[in-house]
């Protein structure tokens, strides 16, 4: 009994540890095949001009199917009443988040995007708009830093807050796979959004 206990504690610590530090998702995507995915399922990508070199665009996103998964992996929430009422992640045929981001040197700028199909094959829609962003600085006991990015996002589903841990190292900056915790203004916690993957600077 000993033996199996040791056995397991290091494998589950070892997943633990890992969650929080790398990232990646391996998939077959193309910035032309997700910009007019994103097109037919939630409208045109919107930006802020890249003409200026202070400028940064970055688009990250999901695609539910083989390389991101079922839809209840992209949206591992609690509900979905903020992309639209009474769906059900568990029976959702289909989903995906598109989360745009425009950086310049004093502005920056997001917005975020769903897409589900439901059981019935009805499809519903949702976009939210960034009114604030800020960094809430934490580090851990062992003096781990835990600093998170916060974005106020409101929209048709009312106000969200997008929080990751997911962040260059020193830098206000999106790393290029990132994952939101999903929360209501009043703190309510609704679940994450899992493992977007990034085009980052175009």
């Amino acid at each position: 009994m000993s033996k199996k206990i040791l056995m397991i504690i290091p494998i589950t610590f070892l997943f633990l540890a890992c969650s929080n530090v790398y990232r990646s998702v391996d998939h077959s995507y193309s910035e032309e095949e997700v910009l007019q995915i994103m097109n037919e399922q939630v409208g045109a990508a919107k930006f802020v001009s890249s003409a200026s070199s202070d400028q940064q665009n970055s688009l990250y996103f999901a695609i539910s199917g083989p390389d991101f998964g079922l839809p209840k992996n992209i949206l591992a929430m609690n509900n979905l009443d903020f992309i639209s009422s009474g769906l059900d992640v568990e029976t959702l045929q289909e989903a995906s988040v598109f989360f745009m981001e425009s950086v310049g040197v004093d502005s920056r700028t997001s917005e975020i995007r769903f897409y589900v199909k439901d059981e019935n094959g009805a499809t519903h829609t949702q976009s939210f708009s960034q009114v604030d962003s800020y960094i809430e600085p934490h580090t851990s006991s062992l003096g781990q830093n835990l600093d998170r990015f916060v974005f106020v996002m409101s929209g048709g589903g009312g106000t969200i807050y997008l929080s990751t841990h997911d962040l260059v190292p020193g830098k206000e900056e999106l790393s290029s796979t990132i994952q939101f915790d999903v929360e209501y203004s009043d703190g309510s916690y609704l679940g994450r959004i899992s493992a977007l993957s990034g085009f980052v600077g175009f």
